[in-house]
């Protein structure tokens, strides 16, 4: 089920965001970042748009720690 799936690869990056955030390096938020992605595109693919700014919201803030660590 596409959705069931979309819904445990988002709790999936949520988990590895926070575990990302308590690392010093950036791996785990890539996977994070990855998580997010797919489920999003599930979402989109199901027409399902009310999360739009959810996903992207979650993907700019992870992005942005990433990007801040790489240039630290």
């Amino acid at each position: 089920v596409p959705l069931d799936w979309a819904m445990t690869q988002n709790n999936l990056g949520i988990a590895l965001r926070t575990l990302g955030e308590r690392e010093s390096g950036t791996e785990r938020l890539n996977e994070a970042a990855e998580a997010i992605e797919m489920a999003w595109h599930v979402y989109r693919d199901a027409a399902i748009f009310q999360y739009d700014a959810w996903f992207e919201g979650r993907l700019k803030a992870i992005n942005n720690l990433i990007a801040s660590r790489r240039s630290a």
